[in-house]
């Protein structure tokens, strides 16, 4: 069976690029990410900030001890992930704060 660890906090979202950064909202806006832990061990976890109609995926690779090598799919990794991540069970070495 999949586990599954969700948070929602409020933020103001930015989209990022090799250009730079640039607000996507006048103010905060609810973000949830979902992380899914599938029964193999594979994990992935989803972005949804319906206030700017963002919705994104992460993928998430980890090595078999089960700490974080790398993700793919935003600029910048959540810190509200990377506590979903460590709270799943997992390690997140520091350079990923």
């Amino acid at each position: 069976m999949d586990r599954v660890y969700s948070t929602t906090y409020k933020c103001r979202p930015h989209y990022e690029g090799s250009w730079g950064a640039t607000p996507a909202s006048e103010g905060e806006v609810d973000v949830t990410i979902t992380l899914t832990i599938r029964e193999s061990g594979h994990a992935y976890a989803e972005m949804e900030i319906p206030a700017i109609d963002e919705y994104v995926d992460i993928g998430l690779r980890f090595d078999e001890e089960g700490v974080l090598l790398d993700y793919d799919g935003v600029m910048t990794i959540p810190t509200h992930l990377l506590d979903l991540i460590k709270e799943a069970g997992f390690t997140v070495p520091p350079d990923f704060y």
